[in-house]
């Protein structure tokens, strides 16, 4: 870690560090930050068009109730005191038992215990299931999502399987064999989305949970967990993936299996038969529903239970928390009923009765409040920068206040600046790689961003995260993990050629030579200096034609000099670039200063251009990201004649030539004529 992680970009409205400060103060020096200033305004300005959007939930706020009576889900705003505001309508006799909600809060899987699956559509208005299928046999015990929302896994009683559903399509995908009991009972999936864990038994003494690898073409059961208990019900895992938890009826507890062991650690008694399980997102509690409600306390070595009492409670089935944990809501599948729970001071704060035998119930939105990350440029070379976005999406009619927003950088990525910041509050560095910020506002039904400059010196590949619970607002926090990554790439010296044209002159004449600069990374490099010392005896011409197509730069040549060099134009210009994936050029004319014939070879040596990759680095505290051409050595070769060749003597003009001929044949044929005359003769 640099001290540049601790950069704070003076272009934010943030407090800048003094480190940052210090920074923004230096100057002379071609890679300063105020040419980093202006060049990242010009380029942010293209970046921002291309930034990720997201679309956003239309509701939150909400708790789904499989109302197994009346074969329908009831929808229950809880954003106040719990009240029925619709119901989505399954086919007759469909008994809804168990619910799974995406982790985008789209689509709701219902568990059929008549056995079949019903997925939701939560987009449309009215709500309704766009697919029922039954592949499996018998009753139809439990469903959950995988973590992307991608796939459903479902478990049905006389069926040795876990059958796995397209979300998308409702297509089966396949079916894992398992091989315990004769009832597959509950499933659960790990955050990562690598392993299902299935809880098989249903009745008698020897549950066990069934671990099923999902990473190969085929998934597989590979492995078994014994459960003392019997008859369970429902099964969660917890937040960081290491423990499951598992309601077992037979024995009153909530048995706690370590996933890195072959045994359970513990047994937690509660007070009845549990069935219902919910977790909170730090993973320190599990609350249950057995005669009232039970909240165990499982962050220290020995599970502590706190007993909550529901009065006139019948049957407590169903549990589930709201997405900031403030409230437990257990259902009653034979009061039929909905309980509030404050889980601050484990005390019932209401109660509301409808529908016809009430089972499970899942919060609206596991993630009401969403997080977007996404990079651009996604590969760059080592050294160079790339800017993370993150979006926070806030699905509901009230703004929110953002508590804390926790980024956690990947820990070896060299340096940091925020860019900008539209969701306001304070910009902060938390320790170590997690910055974020405090005292934030997310529009209602609307969204803000940040943006943060990231760089990486040594190629690899570099992931940067919002946990699930990092992000905390007044309206809920995010319950999914979101992830984004970019992929740093050793960076491209870049070449230079050299040209004469004409490539053959006489003395005193001149030529263009003409030098190349290629640059073939995905990003500008900052041309600090093209230097090209010429050979003896060839000077710039007294008309230098000096000129450069490398954007913000100029080209130094005097006349009758022996040198010249590409510059930055002016300082107060903010670099000279060498675009990506191309080049640009520089030319000046020479001449010889001599008039005897001779060769002369251009020769530009490793080293003769300077550049550096466009980055927020420090230039003294990240080594390996200058470039120059020191791969190869470019030359070019003039050839003048010995001496002025003599001018050409004009030929006649036409005209003149055809009357010289004219006279001089007229003149012949006088001649001719008069020396042929015949002589003179006498009379006689």
């Amino acid at each position: 870690m640099t001290q540049a992680r601790n950069l704070v970009h003076p272009t934010a409205t943030m407090p800048i560090p003094a480190a940052a400060s210090a920074f923004a103060a230096t100057d002379g020096d071609p890679r300063s930050c105020p040419d980093f200033t202006r060049r990242l305004v010009r380029q942010l300005s293209c970046l921002l068009t291309c930034a990720m959007l997201t679309s956003t939930p239309a509701f939150a706020q909400r708790l789904y109730v499989a109302d197994s009576g009346e074969d329908k889900i009831a929808i229950v705003d809880v954003s106040a005191a719990p009240t029925v505001i619709g119901n989505i309508p399954l086919a007759a006799g469909a008994a809804p038992r168990s619910l799974a909600l995406s982790a985008d809060a789209t689509t709701l899987a219902v568990g059929n215990f008549s056995g079949s699956v019903s997925l939701v559509d939560l987009t449309r208005s009215p709500a309704a299931p766009f697919a029922t299928l039954a592949p499996g046999s018998g009753n139809l015990f439990g469903v959950a999502f995988s973590p992307d929302g991608k796939k459903v896994y479902a478990t049905w009683s006389n069926k040795l399987s876990v059958i796995a559903i397209d979300a998308g399509t409702a297509n089966v995908i396949s079916t894992i064999t398992i091989s315990a009991n004769w009832n597959a009972v509950a499933v659960a999936v790990s955050p990562d989305g690598t392993h299902a864990y299935v809880v098989t038994g249903d009745t008698g003494p020897s549950d066990s949970v069934e671990i099923v690898d999902l990473t190969g073409a085929t998934p597989a059961a590979i492995g078994t967990y014994a459960l003392a208990g019997g008859d369970s019900e429902k099964i969660v895992v917890s937040p960081d993936g290491t423990r499951l938890y598992v309601s077992s009826q037979d024995t009153n507890a909530v048995s706690i299996i370590d996933i890195g062991s072959a045994t359970p650690l513990s047994h937690a008694t509660v007070t009845g038969p549990p069935k219902g399980i919910a977790i909170s997102a730090d993973g320190h509690k599990v609350y249950a529903a057995d005669n009232g409600a039970s909240v165990v306390d499982v962050s220290g070595a020995t599970p502590a239970v706190t007993d909550i009492a529901i009065a006139g409670a019948g049957e407590p089935f169903g549990v589930a928390l709201s997405h900031d944990g403030a409230t437990l809501y257990v259902t009653d599948l034979v009061k039929n009923t909905l309980t509030t729970i404050a889980t601050a001071t484990n005390s019932v704060t209401g109660s509301t009765t409808f529908g016809n035998t009430l089972a499970d119930a899942v919060f609206s939105a596991s993630t009401p409040t969403g997080v977007t990350l996404s990079m651009a440029p996604a590969t760059v070379p080592a050294g160079a920068y790339s800017v993370l976005t993150v979006t926070l999406t806030n699905p509901t009619a009230t703004a929110a206040t953002i508590t804390s927003l926790h980024i956690t950088l990947d820990p070896a990525t060299d340096a940091y600046g925020l860019v900008d910041n539209s969701c306001g509050g304070t910009f902060a560095n938390f320790g170590g790689e997690v910055v974020g910020i405090t005292a934030g506002t997310l529009p209602a039904s609307g969204s803000c961003t940040l943006h943060i400059q990231t760089t990486a010196n040594a190629p690899g590949t570099y992931t940067h995260k919002v946990l699930a619970g990092d992000l905390q607002t007044s309206v809920g926090n995010n319950a999914a993990d979101a992830s984004v990554s970019f992929t740093a790439v050793a960076p491209i010296a870049p070449t230079v050629a050299a040209a004469f044209s004409p490539a053959t002159i006489a003395a005193h004449a001149t030529s263009t030579l003409t030098v190349t600069i290629a640059n073939a990374n995905s990003t500008d490099l900052e041309l600090i200096s093209l230097t090209d010392t010429l050979p003896s005896g060839l000077v710039i011409a007294a008309t230098s034609n000096a000129i450069t197509t490398c954007p913000g730069a100029a080209v130094n040549a005097t006349a009758g000099g022996g040198s010249f060099t590409v510059v930055k134009a002016a300082p107060l210009l903010p670099v000279a670039t060498i675009p990506a994936g191309g080049g640009c050029t520089a030319s000046v004319a020479v001449t010889a200063a001599a008039a005897a014939a001779r060769s002369y070879v251009d020769a530009l040596p490793a080293g003769a251009v300077q550049a550096y990759l466009i980055s927020l680095s420090l230039p003294d505290v990240v080594a390996g990201n200058v470039a120059d051409n020191s791969t190869a050595v470019a030359s070019a070769t003039l050839v003048v004649d010995a001496a002025p060749q003599a001018p050409a003597v004009p030929a006649p003009a036409l005209g003149r030539l055809i009357l010289l001929l004219l006279a001089t044949l007229i003149a012949v044929v006088a001649a001719c004529a008069f020396n042929t005359r015949p002589p003179h003769r006498r009379a006689r």
